[in-house]
């Protein structure tokens, strides 16, 4: 392994600060060098500059209910990210704007309920500014572009990266809309609650495609007829 493949995979792993939250390093490394757009009060378009320091601190606080979500998901409010970093509300606000305008968070607004929040974008985000940096092979940097955001979610939830070759398949039968990929890892966390096969993909997305969530009510993954289904693994 030559010396700059080294450097991409200490960019890839994460720093543990404890409980579980490991950031990408590559995140923590060049969040600084990431622009984003920029408005006044008034809401004018002004001159873009690099993230700052205090909206890394709420993107921190955001992963960290990530990861001690038991679904994997960030969804605390705005109020509860602004008492943990000692700011107003309102500032808080302001932050979750500037990122997801900036397209380094995607934000799934839910009626009566939080928001759930995502990060594949700032991934890309960090890892292009890593790359101008000469920090990071191109062809890494296009690799983590082109991840389907159905596959993302299944990374998170089972911890392993389904083949190559089948991800295509999850992605024609998810999608990409926040809904769709919010039922898809409510279906893959009960599919593994029920202690079926992780790896079975077929079954997860047979629950999927017939929009119900696995009860444990047959073993691996769907019966027709008394006959098992065949099943696609990863």
């Amino acid at each position: 392994m030559d010396q700059r493949q080294e450097r991409n995979e200490y960019l890839d792993t994460g720093i543990d600060w404890g409980d579980g939250v490991a950031i990408p390093i590559v995140i923590v490394d060049y969040y600084h060098k990431i622009m984003l757009p920029r408005w006044d009060r008034a809401g004018n378009p002004i001159e873009p500059s690099p993230m700052r320091a205090a909206e890394m601190a709420f993107v921190i606080h955001l992963l960290r209910y990530h990861y001690e979500s038991p679904k994997g998901e960030s969804r605390p409010s705005l109020g509860t990210i602004a008492a943990k970093m000692g700011i107003s509300r309102v500032q808080a606000f302001r932050y979750k704007n500037a990122l997801e305008k900036g397209g380094l968070i995607e934000v799934t607004y839910r009626d009566h309920a939080t928001s759930i929040y995502h990060f594949h974008g700032l991934m890309i985000a960090a890892k292009a500014a890593a790359m101008a940096a000469g920090e990071y092979t191109e062809e890494m940097a296009t690799a983590a572009a082109e991840i389907p955001p159905a596959v993302e979610v299944y990374h998170e939830v089972v911890e392993h990266w389904p083949v190559e070759s089948l991800w295509d398949l999850i992605a024609a039968g998810v999608g990409d809309k926040p809904k769709e990929l919010r039922r898809w890892r409510e279906v893959v966390l009960r599919y593994i609650a029920c202690g079926w096969n992780p790896q079975n993909l077929n079954g997860m997305l047979r629950y999927f495609a017939d929009n119900e969530i696995p009860d444990g009510g047959s073993e691996n993954g769907r019966n027709s007829g008394g006959k098992r289904k065949e099943t696609v693994t990863v």
